[in-house]
């Protein structure tokens, strides 16, 4: 890894852990969920505070993204109507391919 990119892993994921504690004082405060969420983005920074292969580090810093993205897109549509019946329905319709089909003799539905 050439020192320019040791920089730039070292510049973001810094900045990723801050962009996590925002977002979870945005999010609860000071309350027992921001203090419980906290901790944990604190003890997954911490966990892999060690790791040193770039391609680890950023597969480490996709995962943190999209969670925080998967969070964000919950609470949205918990506040929008039009969005929550959007994946009401989608929901129900992916459940319903998971049902038994007519002819599966292997059991598992």
């Amino acid at each position: 890894m050439s020192a320019q990119g040791a920089k730039a892993i070292a510049r973001s994921s810094p900045q990723l852990y801050r962009d996590c504690l925002r977002l979870v004082n945005h999010i609860a405060g000071k309350s027992k969920k921001g203090n419980q969420l906290r901790k944990i983005v604190k003890t997954e920074f911490l966990k892999n505070a060690k790791v040193d292969d770039a391609a680890k580090i950023e597969t480490l810093k996709r995962k943190a993204i999209r969670g925080l993205a998967n969070y964000l897109m919950i609470e949205s549509t918990n506040k929008d109507q039009r969005l929550q019946q959007f994946a009401n329905d989608y929901a129900k319709k992916e459940a319903s391919g998971l049902q038994h089909k007519p002819g599966d003799t292997s059991g598992n539905m």
